[in-house]
């Protein structure tokens, strides 16, 4: 019963030192964040901040460790169901950003990581890659180039979507976004019907 009381105040500390981290992300670049800012601004001592990480980085990291941990068994289990389309990771993208909308409100700022981003995009490359190779004429080159066109605009929705509060209902934008990838990829199967 002890051990269950400490695990709850560990989660506890850990979830103000994150939570006012990315707070503080939102105004600030990093590498111009203190731990004193942090300690402040969740009421915590810098003694307890370095029980747990030895620096601000340290605390990034951890952050972004979880939340790709987080993201990536989401995303693996959207390609199992749904043999792998990319709007269906989409719609996954988009219910890990809404369940964890402090640290994507950060990512997707002016301060966020743009190469975490890509790192995300990079993972569902192949996948989208394997479907469209199999179900129209397209090369995996041409594919890469039209994937990197989707998802990039994709993202950009994604970010406006965050950016607005998620005020527009998710599905509708994925409706929207499923629409607009089926346009492009029925451009390629049409070309390749009337190939000579």
């Amino acid at each position: 019963m002890q051990q269950v009381k400490v695990d709850a105040r560990i989660q506890k500390t850990n979830g103000k030192l994150r939570n006012a981290l990315l707070s503080i992300l939102l105004e600030k670049r990093l590498p111009d964040i203190t731990v004193s800012e942090i300690c402040n601004k969740a009421g915590i001592n810098r003694n307890t901040f370095y029980a747990h990480y030895q620096s601000v980085a340290s605390l990034m990291s951890a952050i972004e460790s979880d939340f790709s941990e987080a993201l990536f068994t989401e995303l693996k289990e959207a390609i199992t169901s749904n043999q792998g389309s990319l709007i269906s990771l989409i719609d996954a993208l988009m219910t890990i950003v809404k369940e964890n909308s402090e640290m994507c409100v950060f990512l997707f700022s002016e301060n966020g990581s743009q190469g975490y981003l890509n790192s995300v995009l990079d993972y569902c490359l192949p996948i989208a890659l394997s479907d469209w190779t199999s179900t129209t004429d397209i090369t995996e080159e041409e594919g890469a180039m039209l994937y990197r066109f989707i998802s990039g605009g994709a993202v950009y929705v994604i970010s406006a979507w965050v950016s607005s509060g998620f005020s527009e209902p998710q599905e509708s934008i994925v409706e929207k976004l499923s629409m607009y990838c089926q346009g492009i990829l029925s451009t390629f199967r049409l070309n390749a019907r009337s190939a000579p």
